[in-house]
């Protein structure tokens, strides 16, 4: 459901960016569009989700090792889906496209390397 509104509010934003302002109503007509593409995000970021809680419920997933691939498994998902949503809205792209979008942005951005980790994210695993 929070995705379905994402969508409108950055189709929204893009269009005032743009110089050619629209209401409310138009921004959730373009989200309506593109309802088939949300529900199979939603439906992937729920998968993933799942998966991940799996992985956390492994025997190995308590010790210290099993918590740093946990959540370094965590970090690269939500990295990586981190655009998806405005690529769904701004881009007539499908799912997979919408993630390999964004996916290329953060790496225009940030190159191969990911960002240092800060030393709360360090305290957080141990």
């Amino acid at each position: 459901m929070s995705t379905f509104f994402n969508v409108a509010y950055y189709a929204q934003v893009d269009a005032e960016f743009r110089g050619e302002p629209i209401g409310a109503r138009q921004a959730l007509g373009r989200s309506a569009a593109r309802v088939r593409t949300i529900a199979a995000w939603a439906l992937l970021t729920t998968g993933v989700g799942l998966a991940l809680r799996a992985i956390e419920q492994l025997p190995y997933a308590g010790s210290v090792a099993g918590r740093i691939v946990t959540r370094f498994l965590d970090a690269a998902w939500a990295v990586a889906s981190f655009f998806v949503v405005p690529a769904l809205a701004l881009e007539d792209r499908g799912v997979r496209d919408s993630l390999r979008r964004s996916v290329t942005a953060i790496r225009a951005r940030w190159g191969r390397r990911p960002p240092e980790p800060s030393r709360s994210a360090a305290r957080a695993c141990s």
